[in-house]
């Protein structure tokens, strides 16, 4: 796994929740890097090009 997939699917989540739920910002804002399962392993890299990234900065 990417580190630019963890980030990308990290603000859609944010992006999500303060849709769905207002004023949770300072809730998530808290939270600024997320820690992924053991299981996997965050490599420095960009999100893969064949990912459909549905966020502006991604």
């Amino acid at each position: 796994m990417t580190r630019g997939q963890v980030d990308l699917e990290w603000r859609h989540l944010l992006a999500k929740l303060a849709q769905r739920s207002p004023g949770s910002e300072a809730l998530t804002a808290a939270h600024s890097a997320p820690t992924v399962h053991p299981l996997f392993t965050v490599v420095p890299s960009p999100v893969e090009s064949w990912e459909r990234a549905t966020d502006p900065e991604g």
